[in-house]
């Protein structure tokens, strides 16, 4: 496994890396650590940009062209931030609760549940 994990991720893992990590939870937050070491100081400069845009999206309110596709633009991103939250809560062996769930299916668009349903087969 440390083989493997060594090839995939491109570190050195250390041979004692499956007794130091006796399981799934702790190894994947292990190697979330290595991987990304500071995940705050990744994240800086999306959270500035994002004020920044803030700003511009207030300049814009009376274009309700531009703001119709840029609500669709952010509609995307939302999707995509949410993609990568499910991944990082599916890796660290974290499960959603049973009113993160029923949330979920109350909000999902048809797309969405669709999806779940395709994923499902």
């Amino acid at each position: 496994l440390r083989n493997h994990l060594n090839t995939a991720t491109g570190l050195q893992l250390p041979t004692t890396l499956i007794f130091d990590h006796p399981n799934p939870t702790n190894l994947a937050t292990h190697l979330g650590a290595q991987l990304v070491p500071d995940g705050a100081a990744a994240a800086g400069p999306v959270l500035a940009e994002l004020t920044r845009l803030k700003a511009v999206i207030r300049d814009l309110a009376d274009d309700t062209a531009t703001r119709d596709r840029i609500t669709a633009q952010l509609g995307e991103l939302l999707e995509l931030a949410g993609a990568v939250d499910e991944r990082a809560s599916h890796t660290a062996g974290t499960p959603k609760s049973s009113d993160d769930a029923d949330q979920d299916l109350e909000t999902a668009s048809d797309e969405e549940l669709f999806a779940l349903f395709d994923d499902l087969e």
